[in-house]
């Protein structure tokens, strides 16, 4: 039979076995080199940073419900309050900072012609499900610990570092930066830029952690490692591979437990594992 990549072989004389062309061995040898080499480099290049995104990695809506209903009572197709405020052009604006969120909010209350004590409620439920992931910020302040940069990149309102201190978070990164300050957002490379410049790495020692493709894309073109975020447990098993060691939290056993019963909204539906 022929051998796969070896090209024209000649007949085998006197029992010997065929031998390939000189040419080919010579073009194995270099293409051998070459994997090699390539090997080598990717085993020399150390990751020393990790950037995490904030909505649908860091925050997520883990209960769909309230805004579900806020559809209902406000007579809006399935899906109406989400759009009105992540599918509008002020919101853009908002995270690039070209204007305040009082700003954006009193808008989108002209639009869908709400009352100041409507308005207020509005904001309260749209955001009523939305939780911090706890166990992933234990996780990247392990990570800190041990020796990596973290970094939060954000699209968001200039005052998302502000607000992730309230909320107790901040520390679990050295560096913030958020397009609202920025004036530049994802997934156009220069923010990207910006942050690795903050961090002092170079793309090749950065891992990008996001829930959107094209932002995923964009820092793989720049030489990050990109992740497309679909859960905490991939996420672990994306980073070992990496060789970050991201172990779970250990927790105590549970015992006398014959049954676990799962709710749908907002934790079977939709959900990334």
């Amino acid at each position: 039979s022929k051998a796969v990549g070896l090209g024209p072989q000649p007949s085998a004389v006197h029992g010997q076995h065929p031998v390939p062309d000189v040419v080919e061995v010579v073009s194995i040898g270099r293409r051998i080199e070459e994997s090699w080499r390539g090997r080598m480099t990717n085993e020399q290049t150390k990751i020393t940073a990790l950037f995490f995104d904030f909505g649908g990695v860091i925050q997520r809506t883990f209960d769909p419900r309230p805004r579900r209903c806020l559809d209902q009572d406000l007579g809006l197709p399935s899906g109406g309050a989400e759009r009105a405020v992540f599918g509008s052009a002020h919101w853009g604006d908002l995270e690039l900072g070209r204007i305040q969120e009082d700003e954006f909010w009193r808008d989108l209350a002209v639009r869908l012609s709400l009352s100041a004590n409507d308005l207020e409620q509005f904001i309260r439920r749209f955001w009523e499900g939305d939780r911090l992931d706890l166990e992933l910020l234990n996780l990247i302040r392990r990570l800190r610990s041990k020796g990596l940069s973290t970094v939060l990149l954000s699209n968001g309102p200039a005052d998302r570092a502000d607000k992730l201190r309230d909320l107790g978070a901040a520390d679990a990164f050295d560096w913030f930066v958020v397009s609202g300050q920025e004036g530049v957002m994802k997934p156009n490379p220069e923010i990207y830029e910006r942050a690795l410049a903050r961090a002092g790495v170079a793309p090749e020692e950065a891992v990008f952690v996001d829930d959107v493709v094209d932002n995923v894309t964009a820092a793989s073109d720049l030489g990050m490692t990109g992740i497309h975020f679909k859960g905490l447990a991939p996420l672990r098993l994306q980073l070992a591979e990496l060789g970050i060691a991201a172990p779970a939290t250990e927790r105590s056993a549970v015992t006398g437990v014959r049954a676990i019963i799962f709710d749908w909204a907002g934790v079977l539906e939709g959900s990334p594992d």
